[in-house]
């Protein structure tokens, strides 16, 4: 890791996504003064469990992995990428982190102090209630991930987060293909939805057999969607 610089709030073409974007120019520029922007390399950790939450972080571009270990398994349970933020909510209630944070790409975040995070909440409302709604967002998709994990099969799984690869906000036909981001490794992959990489390999290949998805290296194609999400509603 190493630092870049100090924030650039008030003209990060991140801060409209990051949740930021609802402060008015006065509380941007205190944001400058106490942001700091770090670059991390793939692998490198932005923290662990057990080390003290004093600080939350915005991701400008990149990936980080949330997870949990201990000396028999890892168990991830969230992947992270431009716009979002790491470790707000334990910030937020001060103590530790109760995960681990590692990139899974080059990333450049913006560090920022926990006092930070509860003065914005203290005196503007309009960023509170959007970090309220960030918040409930985070509960509905651990709760998506919990049924995963003990209710659905592998391959029900593995379409869920397929799907889940997709930009929210990007439009497009019916029955069109739509390409997305899969710079995960498999390893990951398994960790996320609680299986071996064996049978992450095996079910992939078997998607791709039935005509659902076309697998490049960083890439995924998903040609039919409705099917993927016949598997996930229907389990």
């Amino acid at each position: 890791m190493h630092i870049t610089g100090k924030g650039q709030c008030t003209v990060c073409p991140a801060a409209d996504t990051c949740g930021f974007g609802v402060l008015p120019q006065k509380a941007r520029e205190e944001l400058n003064r106490n942001t700091r922007c770090e670059a991390y390399r793939r692998g490198e950790s932005l923290f662990h469990a057990g080390d003290r939450a004093n600080y939350f972080y915005s991701i400008q571009s990149g990936a980080v992995q949330l997870y949990r270990s201990n000396a028999n398994r890892e168990q991830s349970f969230s992947f992270l990428t431009d716009g979002d933020w790491v470790g707000h909510r334990d910030a937020f209630l001060g103590g530790e982190y109760n995960h681990s944070a590692r990139c899974v790409r080059d990333t450049r975040i913006c560090r920022l102090p926990a006092e930070v995070l509860n003065k914005l909440m203290r005196e503007y409302p309009e960023f509170a209630a959007n970090y309220s709604r960030l918040l409930a967002t985070s509960w509905m998709e651990q709760e998506n991930q919990s049924y995963n994990l003990g209710s659905r099969r592998i391959t029900e799984r593995m379409a869920d987060y397929l799907l889940g690869l997709k930009p929210a906000n990007e439009a497009h036909t019916e029955g069109e293909t739509v390409e997305v981001d899969f710079q995960l490794t498999r390893e990951m992959v398994a960790s996320y939805i609680g299986t071996s990489t064996g049978s992450v390999v095996r079910t992939l290949s078997d998607i791709k057999a039935s005509d659902w998805v076309d697998l490049g290296k960083a890439r995924v194609a998903i040609k039919n969607e409705r099917e993927l999400e016949r598997l996930v509603m229907e389990s």
